[in-house]
């Protein structure tokens, strides 16, 4: 007789594993005489954060960078839509302070309801 084994199932991402909070910001312009160039937070979340794979590395074709992460979050549909020009900043950790640009993000593939980013900060 012989046995088929399933491939592998990645564990599912459950509520306790979103812990460290993340806030994006997006650019805001102002028209006027003097145009400036400030940020405004649009969303927060609790994420799940951890080191950036090869393959996430090599979707940021960058030389330069001083930190890549990768983060999972929720979904948020509506209440937020993500863009490349969007920043985040993790509140708390080793990354805390830190501005990170937002380089690739996409729906995980094996949960449609989770989002993934992978951040670049270029800071010293």
């Amino acid at each position: 007789m012989r046995v088929m084994y399933k491939g592998y199932t990645p564990p599912k991402v459950t509520n306790g594993d979103l812990r460290v909070p993340v806030t994006f910001y997006k650019s805001i312009s102002d028209d006027g005489p003097y145009p400036t160039v400030s940020t405004k937070a649009v969303f927060t979340t609790l994420c799940d954060l951890y080191d950036s794979s090869l393959k996430d590395i090599e979707k940021i074709d960058t030389t330069n960078s001083k930190h890549i992460v990768s983060l999972n979050f929720r979904h948020p549909h509506e209440d937020y839509n993500i863009e490349h020009s969007d920043k985040f900043k993790i509140l708390e950790g080793l990354y805390s302070g830190i501005e990170f640009d937002v380089e690739h993000f996409s729906k995980k593939s094996d949960d449609k309801e989770m989002l993934k980013v992978v951040g670049v900060s270029y800071a010293n």
